[in-house]
């Protein structure tokens, strides 16, 4: 596998203190609905055999099957991007491996040469919390049955709020904590 150029891994990340509290709302963008882990495959040297054809390529990842074909030429790279989803259509969360096969196939052969490979993509982060795209620092956590933010060293709720639709309204902040 190559390294990706740096801007592919920029990821925006904004944190947002709630007034009042040592609580922070934080924001990254490589959660938001669309966002794709991506994988770069050199697939040809700088230089090929010239009856090298066809190269033929595989990409598995969480029971998902991705095919290619591409004509033969030097320095081939392809830009693998997954959605994050499995099989089943569910959330993959964490670091996930990926099998890429990569086939060779010449001219005059009816055969075609694999080279398998092992690598990783990353699914989504494990987040303590989702409130309207936003989650919580690591020290702080929300109940949504309740509508209680918490944090790690007190029980006892810092923020009752209230969830309509998109919007949250903060109904009672206790300043009073355990740390």
């Amino acid at each position: 596998m190559s390294t990706l150029p740096y801007f592919f891994f920029k990821v925006l990340q904004e944190s947002i203190e709630v007034s009042g509290t040592k609580v922070h709302l934080v924001y990254h963008s490589s959660e938001t609905e669309g966002y794709k882990s991506v994988i770069l495959i050199q697939m040809t040297p700088d230089t090929i055999p010239t009856n090298l054809a066809l190269v033929h390529l595989k990409v598995y990842v969480q029971g998902i099957e991705n095919v290619r074909v591409f004509e033969a030429d030097p320095g081939l790279k392809h830009t693998f991007s997954w959605d994050r989803i499995n099989a089943y259509r569910q959330k993959v969360y964490g670091i996930v491996p990926v099998k890429v096969h990569v086939g060779y196939e010449y001219k005059g052969c009816n055969y075609v040469f694999w080279e398998v490979r092992s690598t990783t993509m990353t699914g989504f982060d494990l987040t303590s919390s989702e409130i309207g795209g936003w989650n919580l620092d690591v020290h702080h956590t929300y109940n949504f049955q309740e509508g209680r933010f918490c944090d790690s060293f007190n029980s006892e709720p810092q923020i009752l709020i209230e969830k309509s639709n998109d919007c949250l309204k903060v109904l009672c902040v206790s300043l009073e904590s355990g740390n």
